[in-house]
């Protein structure tokens, strides 16, 4: 059996135990990277295939004659041409749950960074502006406590969920917004979009990028929020109209953002989002999911299904698209 994967540097596999994806007998082939143009040589011979981002489909399959599974490094399948891969008689698993306790972390992580202003004291600090001051501290920039504010959620699956139960266990209090779905119930614990934007004083994305949340966050509901709010994304870049951001945001809008997610990734050099220093913008590479504990689990989770489909058994964490 000959398993290949296709794109091992966003998994950062140094630290990790990879044991479970190379069983006996079988032929583990690693590359790096694979760009669109090598992946139908690459998948040619191969019975697995392993891979995060690299996108799938009929042509891709074209020369994959014994290609039987593909295993998605991530929760999201959007990558997969499920028509091509039924078609070619591939079945899909990926990795659910892997990272919740990274990502929700990472949440609280930005949460802090923003609320005490930490980037811009950092700053003064590596700009000797401390060094040459006549007193012990600097207050220069505001210092926020989140214990009694309101963070408000969006997305309350078992991301929002638990962010909810550890904000709470902070002081906060939570409101949850109700779902944006197409034909979503009402649920009587949860608040409208435009109530949430306006009352919350923390918001919090963690819903998937579906084609009723592409946008769902525009100039009128950034505008809609407090002046002071902190928007926080751990989600997808796409939810958020990045350009009206930059706009609210150039105003003195907002009091400050911090995303691990942007509409196109990598960004292009002179992002508006990036190009121009904000002293309460933190912006990271989308990395909240990459705690080793996470990636490790994420492996585990793809070798029991590895396991599954060699011996015949039925797959944990198939995906039918």
């Amino acid at each position: 059996m000959r398993i290949v994967i296709l794109d091992a540097e966003s998994m950062h596999p140094s630290d990790l135990d990879l044991s479970s994806w190379c069983p006996a007998d079988a032929e583990l082939i690693q590359f790096e990277h694979t760009a669109p143009k090598e992946v139908a040589a690459r998948l040619e011979g191969a019975d697995v295939a392993i891979l995060n981002k690299v996108k799938i489909g009929s042509a891709e399959l074209a020369l994959a004659d014994r290609l039987k599974l593909i295993a998605v490094t991530a929760t999201g399948t959007n990558n997969i041409d499920f028509t091509a891969t039924r078609a070619a008689g591939v079945r899909v698993v990926n990795s659910v749950d892997y990272g919740t306790q990274s990502v929700v972390q990472h949440s609280l992580s930005l949460m802090f960074a923003l609320s005490g202003n930490l980037i811009a004291y950092a700053k003064e600090v590596a700009e000797d502006r401390w060094a040459d001051s006549a007193h012990f501290c600097s207050l220069a920039h505001p210092i926020n406590q989140i214990n009694e504010k309101t963070l408000g959620i969006i997305g309350y699956g078992v991301l929002g969920r638990e962010l909810a139960r550890q904000a709470r266990l902070l002081g906060m209090r939570v409101i949850v917004a109700q779902s944006v779905r197409a034909g979503a119930e009402v649920q009587s614990d949860r608040v409208a979009l435009k109530t949430l934007v306006s009352e919350a004083d923390v918001i919090s994305l963690h819903c998937p990028l579906t084609d009723d949340t592409r946008g769902l966050i525009g100039l009128a509901e950034l505008e809609a929020m407090k002046p002071d709010a902190l928007l926080i994304n751990c989600a997808r870049g796409g939810i958020v109209c990045e350009e009206a951001l930059a706009t609210v945001l150039n105003r003195g809008h907002l009091g400050g953002i911090g995303f691990d997610v942007l509409a196109e990734e990598p960004p292009k050099k002179n992002h508006p989002l990036i190009s121009t220093f904000h002293p309460n913008v933190v912006i990271t590479p989308h990395v909240a999911w990459g705690s080793r504990r996470a990636r490790q689990t994420l492996v585990e989770q793809i070798g029991e299904d590895l396991a599954a489909f060699i011996a015949g058994n039925p797959l944990k964490r198939e995906v039918e698209g």
